[in-house]
């Protein structure tokens, strides 16, 4: 079983995270995101499977994460 986690900023930062944990680790993986700017995010996001979410507030939400 493996650690669901939040990603919180998915810019340039976020991403290269994303890119070297996603799919390589039994331990931990991106479920949720959640970023200033979304809309530039959400392609990325798709690819990797993470939902975003509308704004960092909305993280305390996800009971799962």
């Amino acid at each position: 079983m493996s650690l669901r986690a939040a990603i919180i900023g998915v810019g340039v930062w976020g991403q290269n995270l994303v890119r070297h944990v996603q799919g390589r680790s039994e331990l931990i993986r991106f479920t949720t995101g959640a970023t200033r700017t979304p809309d530039k995010a959400r392609e990325f996001a798709a690819q990797h499977g993470i939902r975003m979410l509308e704004s960092y507030d909305a993280r305390s939400e996800e009971a799962h994460v």
